[in-house]
């Protein structure tokens, strides 16, 4: 009996002294037309305790038949804006195309990210509230779950 209390007080302990910090993963969407281009955005933010972990954020532009001959300027014009920041440790910049859709995927991984690459997205802490991140991205018109 005392072996079991003792291994049961142990494994609580271990658990309080790693902390109880558990993942959660917050992710929105927002889907709106911009000059007959349906633009489909999602951004996930992975947070453990009150810090950021990782920032996955994509967007689809649905070029549809009025801009579907113009997908390699889109492609070229979306790679330029990022060129900056594709060779940054802890980020991934990714630019891919379907037959009328461009899709470019952002990945930050905060832990793995160096001061210059926080300096180039302007990131001074990874320290966030999930609910009032929740709520700011709500403002901007994004539905979260």
């Amino acid at each position: 009996m005392k072996r079991n209390s003792f291994l049961f007080l142990t494994a609580i302990m271990i658990l309080f002294s790693t902390g109880c910090k558990k993942e959660r993963v917050l992710e929105c969407t927002k889907n709106e037309e911009q000059s007959g281009i349906q633009m489909n955005e999602t951004v996930k933010i992975t947070f453990k305790g009150n810090n950021v972990e990782n920032v996955n954020s994509s967007v689809d532009a649905v070029l549809g038949d009025t801009y579907k001959n113009y997908k390699n300027l889109f492609i070229t014009t979306i790679e330029s804006q990022f060129k900056n920041y594709k060779d940054l440790k802890g980020v991934d910049i990714k630019v891919s195309d379907t037959d009328d859709t461009v899709t470019a995927t952002l990945n930050a991984d905060l832990n793995k990210m160096d001061d210059d690459a926080k300096n180039k997205f302007n990131i001074v802490d990874t320290k966030a509230n999930y609910e009032k991140t929740k709520e700011s991205l709500e403002k901007q018109n994004y539905s979260c779950k």
